[in-house]
């Protein structure tokens, strides 16, 4: 099981008080960037209060991790349009902390 899926699961448990446990999928797992690159991992989650919150990864090619960060995201979006404000947060992150070689990888859109 990765961490991933243990993160699903964890955010099902709090978010949806689902208490079964995570599965794993096949093709669910991390794959390293090339040499000298960054790989950006972004997600968003919702609460079924209206929360939304963004999270932001970037591992070197060793998988190494360099910087993350969780933002809370305060305007009313859909599913698709927090998952592209993710993408884009995570860019402005990534540009932040001068991440330029960068590969960014979402899950949802």
């Amino acid at each position: 099981m990765n961490f991933h899926s243990l993160w699903h699961g964890r955010n099902k448990l709090v978010f949806e008080n689902d208490q079964s446990p995570p599965e794993p999928k096949s093709d669910d797992c991390w794959s390293a960037p090339p040499l000298n690159t960054f790989k950006l991992n972004v997600d968003a989650a919702t609460n079924n209060g209206g929360r939304r919150r963004v999270g932001v990864v970037t591992r070197d090619s060793e998988g190494i991790v360099a910087a993350a960060a969780t933002l809370e995201i305060t305007s009313s979006l859909s599913v698709r349009e927090a998952e592209a404000m993710a993408c884009y947060l995570g860019l402005e992150f990534a540009t932040q902390y001068c991440f330029f070689d960068i590969e960014l990888k979402r899950d949802n859109i």
